[in-house]
């Protein structure tokens, strides 16, 4: 119905004819349907500015779907950096910067807190071992004279 020969007074089944095969080579063979289906499924759902998904033409959703939908992205309605003034966002900027700079000044001392006890137990362990060396030698001292 489409072939271009079947009409030629109508230059708009060439464009049609085209896309068609061009559509039948992607689903055709099963790699390539696999891809667009999962290229689908990722661009199937677009917010749009009435806070609701719209549907590509190919997908019919159904009434319930589409209120869980607006439920769900109806929470993020009022997040809009827009909505906020300049000296609430300066604030919240810096409570924001105060929290990472407690997380690292925390993370600093449990380093610290950490080598330290580390030190010390490797300083026992060596001291210790010292010890050890340190008898042996003067056995072997004794035994030698």
């Amino acid at each position: 119905q489409l072939h271009p020969d079947s009409d030629p007074s109508n230059p708009g089944l060439h464009k049609q004819f085209v896309e068609l095969s061009e559509a039948y080579q992607v689903l055709s063979k099963d790699v390539t349907r696999k891809t667009y289906d999962a290229r689908m499924r990722v661009n199937a759902f677009k917010y749009s500015t009435t806070d609701a998904y719209t549907y590509h033409d190919w997908q019919t959703p159904s009434k319930n779907t589409q209120s869980e939908n607006m439920h769900y992205w109806g929470q993020f309605r009022n997040t809009s950096n827009e909505d906020i003034s300049p000296k609430a966002k300066r604030q919240r900027n810096q409570r924001l910067v105060g929290y990472c700079i407690l997380i690292m000044l925390g993370g600093i001392l449990a380093h610290y807190m950490g080598f330290q006890k580390l030190e010390e137990i490797h300083s026992s362990f060596m001291n210790e071992k010292d010890k050890i060396i340190t008898k042996i030698y003067n056995e072997s001292k004794e035994r030698a004279r």
